[in-house]
């Protein structure tokens, strides 16, 4: 029997396709010292949290999102996850030093963050992106490192009916500093 080969994309870079997980819906809440350590870490290095986005049910992990008022001349909000290094992803071996990660997204300074402007996908999506990507690599045992891509859907499909965006690339923090 023949083994079946890696479907890869047209880099040459090989896909993975995952099914939705069987698994039970396992409730969880936060780690307190965790979420400090990471607030205390994006209030030195990063900027002041405006506020949190507090999840009141969480599966898998429980993520907050931290707003991060603009830190620098280009006026952008920061958007920052905490709750995915609650728990170790699963990394090749020999890269297990990066099996804890956070996520970022930077968005305009006048981007609607508010509960109001929430009850717009439009305004939401980038919120509820962050959340899925941080359960992915538990929900799937996998991980996530710079330079991966997740689709939205398969075949992917706009975030909202406003963007083209149907697609995550996960990408360093390059204007941060290194301390960040």
């Amino acid at each position: 029997m023949k083994k079946e080969e890696q479907e890869r994309s047209e880099s040459g870079a090989p896909i993975y396709r995952y099914d939705e997980s069987e698994e039970e819906i396992e409730p969880i809440i936060g780690y307190e010292e965790n979420i400090e350590i990471i607030s205390e870490h994006i209030e030195k290095h990063i900027g002041s949290i405006d506020f949190v986005l507090h999840e009141i049910e969480s599966d898998i992990v429980h993520i907050d999102v931290h707003i991060v008022s603009p830190y620098d001349d280009d006026g952008v909000k920061i958007l920052i996850t905490s709750g995915m290094s609650d728990r170790p992803m699963s990394p090749p071996k020999g890269l297990e030093e990066y099996q804890y990660s956070e996520l970022m997204v930077f968005l305009p300074a006048d981007w609607a963050l508010t509960e109001e402007a929430f009850q717009v996908e439009e305004n939401y999506w980038p919120i509820g992106e962050l959340k899925y990507l941080a359960r992915f690599p538990h929900q799937y045992k996998t991980w996530l490192w710079e330079t991966h891509t997740v689709p939205n859907g398969d075949p992917p499909v706009s975030f909202t009916k406003n963007i083209k965006f149907c697609c995550s690339l996960l990408l360093p923090p390059i204007t941060l500093k290194e301390e960040a």
